[in-house]
């Protein structure tokens, strides 16, 4: 059938063989790198994101101890809110 063509590649020395090869396993790896680098960020801020913004257990929690600290103070007397002593 192809009796008479020949693929370039097919009669190269097998040194530009391997080059040719390298080369293009270079720009795979070159490419995927810049994706990981890419996406590397987005992960992590993603990562962040469930477990601080939306982690609202935890927010619930804190503010309820504090709710609690403060209701359990004792109330002053009606009486002695915004009065001061004076020995006149």
């Amino acid at each position: 059938m192809t009796e008479g063509r020949e693929h370039p590649a097919a009669s190269a020395p097998p040194e530009e063989k391997e080059k040719k090869r390298g080369y293009r396993h270079g720009k795979l790896v070159v490419t995927l790198l810049a994706i990981a680098c890419v996406l590397a960020p987005i992960a992590g801020v993603s990562i962040w994101i469930k477990n601080q913004v939306t982690n609202t257990d935890r927010y619930v929690r804190v503010v309820l101890l504090v709710a609690i600290e403060l209701f359990d103070r004792t109330p002053a007397a009606p009486g002695e809110l915004g009065t001061t002593t004076s020995a006149a």
